[in-house]
């Protein structure tokens, strides 16, 4: 897990601050640790912070982790436009 949230911070620094980010986590069941919004919307550093105290742990219902995810396009308004790539 650890070398996981590493990526993520990692890929975070990447991003450019009109890309789009929501964060899912899943075992048992999914879980929305960050809605979709634009980077410049967002504090990075605190959620850096946040996701350094995700743990794994629970069953692997991959299944609800997807599902969740599409749902987060699905629901955002502005990634409607099919001028986005969007990726899960």
């Amino acid at each position: 897990m650890l070398i996981t949230i590493e990526v993520i911070s990692k890929v975070l620094d990447h991003l450019k601050p009109n890309d789009r980010l929501a964060i899912i986590t899943f075992n048992h069941a999914a879980y929305v640790v960050q809605p979709m919004k634009k980077l410049i919307e967002l504090n990075i550093e605190q959620l850096k912070n946040h996701l350094s105290e995700i743990s794994a742990d629970g069953g692997t219902n991959m299944s609800a982790g997807i599902d969740c995810s599409a749902l987060a396009f699905e629901t955002d308004s502005s990634v409607i436009n099919n001028d986005y790539d969007n990726r899960i």
